[in-house]
């Protein structure tokens, strides 16, 4: 029986910058942040466009 995790890579050491770690870092929480605050207005005006054109 095949799996999909048969034929993944070892991990390996990686060097990483600490400043470029920490811009990815408060990149991908305003991302977060943002596209919650965008799924809620989503939601918001489809709940009201379902309550007044329904």
């Amino acid at each position: 029986m095949s799996h999909h995790n048969d034929h993944h890579a070892p991990a390996t050491a990686v060097d990483v910058d600490p400043a470029a770690l920490a811009d990815a870092q408060n990149l991908w929480a305003a991302f977060v942040h943002y596209s919650k605050y965008g799924i809620i207005a989503v939601v918001v005006i489809l709940a009201l466009m379902a309550l007044f054109l329904l």
